[in-house]
């Protein structure tokens, strides 16, 4: 779906095939010599790369990208950013906005990973907020977390004991 208001293009691609996108385009008379820019390109399927390729981000180009993969599933692919930053020059001006920096499957690891040595500004996420304290439960003197990701634990607190700190990884709370 193509969305415009104000002079800006949104394009939201749900969980569409590549080709399928650009044939769309095409259709509606939206590509002008094969190519297609907007304002604003959610990736399809989460940033899975079995929905994108080279020529799809060749033909489908955005000042910014939005990629709303939380690790599941290992998304976003790596691969999938790699094609999109090949496919644009080096002096090209675009932000890529991830809606996780961290998430399931190790994906706050494997984006640092991806990240070393790319220029800084160019990959934005949400600020990161700590957990949140729900309140304590049962009689074993037990803290529910919540963390921004949605995922919960109880944490033990032995008795009279300090809660640990609540920036702590959620792998050194016990979670």
């Amino acid at each position: 779906m193509l969305a415009e208001a104000a002079g800006k293009r949104i394009l939201l691609t749900g969980d569409a095939l590549d080709v399928d996108i650009v044939d769309g385009l095409a259709s509606a008379g939206l590509l002008d010599n094969g190519t297609c820019h907007v304002d604003v390109l959610k990736l399809p399927h989460h940033g899975s790369d079995r929905n994108v390729s080279a020529e799809f981000f060749a033909a489908v180009t955005a000042d910014h990208y939005v990629v709303s993969g939380d690790g599941r599933h290992g998304n976003p692919e790596m691969h999938t950013l790699e094609l999109l930053e090949a496919s644009r020059g080096a002096s090209d001006q675009y932000q890529v906005h991830l809606t996780y920096r961290d998430g399931k499957e190790q994906l706050g690891e494997r984006l640092d990973a991806f990240l070393d040595g790319k220029p800084a500004g160019r990959y934005r996420f949400p600020r990161q907020r700590s957990p949140v304290i729900e309140g304590r439960s049962g009689h074993g003197g037990r803290v529910l977390v919540r963390f921004p990701d949605s995922a919960r634990c109880h944490v033990p607190l032995p008795s009279g004991s300090m809660p640990p700190s609540w920036r702590s990884p959620r792998s050194s709370l016990g979670c």
